[in-house]
């Protein structure tokens, strides 16, 4: 079956439609989507910038006043403007008012990566139609490839009601429940993971967490010695998970972590170097050694996930462990990351899950 119907995206839309745009947000994703406007050619038609009602305050951004929603319905009427939602949330009061936005006026979430500045539009997905169709047809479950149409609907209209359509039941006990031996957990923030994963999988012997920003690597470091305690193997890195190890500049990125600084982006956390700083690049074969192998691999670590798993070929092929992957922080990760898997070993069966939440985030493939 065909992937998508739509045969346009977000973008050709907004071209389209002699409608003013209105951005709802004011951080790192409003840079990135008004630096997508500007490479489409569409931010003339920009004309107000609107945040939540706790967030309005007495100031500007990108040369507009900040204003509440209501004062913009005011000014253009229900009909007379399209809202871009510039932000990512999965707490359920701001979803609540993201809907109540949407039953007053069109929104649009549009899909722009967390990393790198290739946009997921129509010339894209034909551009790529045959790998995604290829990936599409080795998933496991039909949950999977309703995810998958979902999502790339989403990525194309921009349209929120494909990512209400793209929502899993949680099932990773199921997923998961063959997991024995070591865990690697990559981009382990404050050990929020690492705690759930030990409690969730009896059948870890010993883990390892890699963290590359300093603060979140210190609250892993406590979480770490208060689960030691209670008798879990815990080892500890404050390093950036590659492909080969040793050292690399690494630069935080508003919100979503620290990142190396090879990694391109249009937001002003992520091209921003003055606060650089070098740190340990750290291998999943490595790791593994250290553990005397590893039976599951975490990977969320923003953007770096096709080096880490170069990085972990040993210890893929030899032990095959269950992998999570995270798939949403570039365009091309949708289809290059089981790609990448499937060059090392071909026996995985492949699972698409994503929680609830806009944009496209929070999407992993588990690979067992």
């Amino acid at each position: 079956m065909a992937l998508t119907d739509i045969r346009t995206d977000l973008w050709e839309t907004l071209k389209e439609r002699d409608l003013p745009l209105a951005l709802y947000g004011t951080g790192d994703g409003a840079d990135k989507i008004i630096h997508a406007l500007k490479t489409k050619g569409l931010m003339d038609k920009v004309k107000a910038v609107f945040a939540s009602d706790g967030f309005v305050r007495d100031r500007s951004f990108a040369g507009f006043k900040v204003r509440s929603f209501d004062d913009t319905l005011a000014e253009f009427g229900p009909s007379g403007f399209i809202t871009l939602l510039c932000f990512g949330s999965s707490r359920s009061e701001v979803l609540n008012t993201i809907d109540k936005i949407r039953s007053k006026t069109t929104l649009y979430a549009p899909d722009v990566p967390v990393c790198g500045t290739e946009l997921f539009d129509y010339g894209f997905y034909k551009a790529n139609e045959s790998r995604l169709e290829a990936i599409y047809s080795m998933l496991a479950d039909e949950d999977s490839k309703d995810i998958f149409r979902n999502v790339i609907n989403f990525k194309l209209s921009g349209d929120i009601k494909y990512l209400d359509l793209a929502v899993s039941e949680p099932d990773e006990d199921l997923l998961l429940s063959g997991v024995r031996g070591g865990f690697i957990d990559l981009g382990a923030y404050n050990g929020d993971t690492l705690a759930r994963y030990l409690d969730l999988l009896p059948g870890i012997s010993s883990s390892a967490a890699v963290e590359p920003e300093r603060h979140s690597y210190k609250k892993l470091v406590k979480m770490a010695e208060e689960l030691s305690a209670k008798g879990a193997r815990i080892d500890t890195y404050n390093a950036l998970a590659g492909s080969t190890p040793g050292t690399a500049l690494v630069t935080s990125a508003h919100g979503r972590g620290t990142r190396n600084a090879g990694i391109t982006g249009q937001g002003a956390g992520i091209t921003n170097l003055a606060n650089a700083r070098e740190i340990s690049v750290v291998t999943i074969d490595k790791i593994a050694e250290t553990l005397g192998g590893t039976g599951f691999i975490k990977f969320d670590v923003e953007g770096e996930e096709i080096n880490a798993i170069k990085g972990g070929t040993d210890t893929i092929k030899r032990f095959k462990p269950a992998l999570k992957i995270a798939c949403y922080h570039r365009s091309p990760d949708l289809f290059e990351i089981p790609e990448q898997i499937l060059k090392i070993r071909s026996d995985y069966r492949i699972y698409l899950r994503r929680l609830k939440g806009v944009p496209c985030w929070d999407l992993d493939y588990y690979f067992v």
